[in-house]
């Protein structure tokens, strides 16, 4: 029985070491994507003030908009599923909490 009990503690044992380079990786990941969006956006800010038509501006605007409206909603979605939803009555609660703390300051 003890060769089988130091099998599973073996086998267990990578557990946090996983989770701990996994942790890393993804900190990593998401300092890139930060690094690259802070990059691109004066990219693209230079870019916008060279169009001359109104209507690609319009047409950039609209992108935009349905960019950050679908990065919303995708959010939203995963929230969802996660389970991280209010009541109404709590979403109510919270929004008279809010109001109460922003209008006495």
């Amino acid at each position: 029985m003890r060769g089988f009990n130091e099998l599973v503690c073996s086998l267990f044992s990578w557990i946090p070491t996983c989770l701990s380079t996994y942790s890393v990786n993804l900190v990593e990941t998401n300092r890139k994507i930060a690094m690259t969006t802070e990059k691109r956006k004066p990219e693209l800010i230079k870019g916008a003030v060279k169009i001359e038509k109104s209507s690609s501006l319009e047409k950039l605007e609209d992108l935009f908009i349905q960019a950050e409206m679908e990065a919303r909603t995708k959010e939203s979605l995963e929230a969802i599923r996660n389970g991280e939803v209010l009541t109404l009555d709590e979403f109510i609660k919270s929004n008279k909490e809010w109001l109460k703390k922003t209008v006495t300051k």
